[in-house]
């Protein structure tokens, strides 16, 4: 199976843990919590009012994006795919919180998941094995994390990460 977290999360009207555990009816609350933690769920849902009974408004409105995008990796880790897609699954994240993602993310891989993270945050791109660059849908070059190659990489995106954005005479937006 193929699980993919995107950058911007849908949650349903019911409580946190209804929505950790949502694709998976058979999960214990042993199990859920189990996922929480390691998704750093845990650390925000003790201040909710219920805790994991604490009944979200549409789409999680009241949540921070980055506590959205902890709750879809903790549903995420519950599944335990045997690929888990993460695009740009951290964006919203703190440090505090991209550490937990980071952490979630290494021991998903040891435990034998495929992690395919699609990011623009050096952190997360120094855990992965490989790192491909795309352009126009195709992969143009590749290296391993730390690399020479790896760090220009990196650099040319932190590059591309503070320019604005322009339309072309098209109107679609190009960085």
């Amino acid at each position: 199976m193929v699980t993919l977290v995107p950058q911007d999360i849908l949650l349903a009207r019911c409580s946190v843990r209804e929505n950790i555990a949502f694709g998976n009816a058979t999960a214990s609350q042993a199990d859920i919590a189990r996922a929480a933690k390691r998704a750093g769920v845990e650390e925000f849902v003790k201040r909710l009012p219920s805790g994991y009974e604490t009944r979200l408004g549409a789409d999680g409105t009241w949540l921070s994006r980055g506590e959205r995008q902890r709750i879809a990796l903790a549903r995420a880790l519950l599944l335990e795919s045997s690929v888990l897609v993460l695009d740009e699954a951290s964006a919203s994240l703190d440090p505090e919180a991209e550490e937990w993602f980071c952490d979630a993310v290494r021991a998903a891989a040891a435990r034998g998941t495929t992690c395919l993270l699609i990011s623009h945050s050096p952190r997360v791109l120094s855990i992965a094995d490989r790192c491909f660059e795309l352009r126009a849908g195709k992969i143009v070059d590749w290296s391993p994390p730390r690399s020479p190659a790896w760090a220009d990489r990196v650099a040319r995106t932190k590059l591309w990460l503070r320019r604005p954005r322009h339309r072309g005479a098209s109107g679609a937006g190009h960085v």
